[in-house]
């Protein structure tokens, strides 16, 4: 909630709206839940929150998370909030990055750093995109995109194989961004993209060859880049009838610990419950076959919506586009991406 009214606050300026003697209202901009008695709002103590919740602690399609207390993590800067302390050492004192005037908040990569390193057996992540650690790029290292968690996770992975165990990381994205995948900006982030999986797979197949392992093992027995599609039959019912597959394919579309139905939280709480090298592999062959069938030019039910990630690596790790398949099915736009003359800071 504080999240909000910052934004909010910060957006809210009643000046825009050339209305004079007004020197209160930019508060009585936010409703004051407590306020209207018909509006439910938790209550102050321990189980003030029963009263807004939508399921009983019994129920069977729960998660239970074992934590000591909740916390909200964000990222964001003093030019979209309001409520930023205006002085370095305040700032500094409520662990805010001070620089170019600017005040920001990483609470949440800090967090996830922090959650990466205290992995025992697996990681998942959901994002919009994924890529970041541009210092250890094959190339374009000064892009610009300084997050530490692709290479967090990469070495996370490294000192697993180092001790001679196993560790799983699952990474859901969409097949492309927000946008026309053959658009420049889409492409330039799909290019990061790919930069990023490309290290990461460098990093991971050097650890396997150090250690002896690459008879055994490859570097997706560690990795795996996922995205969720569909396939829709065509209604009986319709004169427009069609067998060619590429009238039937979207996109499900996803946000952070929203998925797509029942199905798909049936699998995790399978994939999280068996954290072996066996496990990863069934869910590998499982995605593949569904990317398979979505690829396809003819209609055919797949079997959920979770799909690899249409890339194809080797053993040393290094990251190539499927055969056939250096663009997207029926949109176009290369998997891969390609580089362009966008100033780097629009797309990292």
């Amino acid at each position: 909630m504080t999240n909000f009214e910052q934004r909010w606050r910060k957006a809210a300026k009643w000046r825009d709206f050339r209305l004079k003697k007004v020197t209160h209202w930019h508060e009585d901009a936010l409703i004051k839940l407590d306020r209207i008695s018909w509006i439910i709002t938790p209550s102050p103590g321990p189980t003030g929150d029963h009263v807004v919740r939508i399921t009983t602690e019994d129920d069977p399609e729960n998660w239970h998370v074992q934590v000591q207390k909740y916390q909200v993590f964000r990222s964001i800067y003093s030019g979209s909030v309001r409520g930023f302390p205006k002085f370095v050492q305040d700032a500094e004192a409520r662990k805010l990055v001070c620089g170019k005037n600017m005040k920001i908040d990483k609470s949440i990569h800090a967090a996830y750093v922090k959650a990466i390193r205290s992995g025992q057996h697996f990681v998942y992540i959901e994002n919009q995109y994924f890529l970041g650690s541009t210092y250890y790029w094959p190339s374009y290292k000064n892009a610009g995109a300084d997050t530490l968690i692709p290479m967090e996770l990469a070495l996370k992975i490294c000192s697993k194989i180092n001790a001679y165990e196993h560790f799983c990381v699952y990474i859901v994205i969409p097949m492309w961004p927000e946008g026309v995948p053959s658009s420049a900006a889409v492409q330039e982030i799909l290019f990061w993209q790919g930069q990023t999986m490309s290290m990461m797979y460098q990093i991971i197949g050097q650890a396997i060859n150090k250690t002896g392992l690459a008879d055994m093992h490859h570097p997706q027995d560690y990795l795996n880049f996922y995205c969720l599609r569909k396939h829709e039959s065509s209604s009986t019912e319709s004169p427009f009838q069609t067998c060619n597959s590429s009238e039937n394919r979207a996109l499900v579309y996803m946000a952070i610990g929203c998925h797509s139905g029942p199905s798909t939280w049936a699998f995790l709480r399978i994939v999280f419950a068996n954290q072996t090298l066996e496990c990863m592999r069934k869910v590998n062959s499982i995605a593949k076959t569904n990317w398979q069938i979505y690829a396809a030019e003819e209609y055919k039910e797949m079997t959920g919506h979770l799909m690899q990630y249409p890339i194809q690596v080797n053993k040393d790790g290094k990251v190539t586009t499927l055969p056939s398949h250096e663009c997207f099915p029926d949109v176009g736009g290369k998997v891969l991406g390609s580089s362009t003359n966008l100033p780097d800071a629009l797309t990292t």
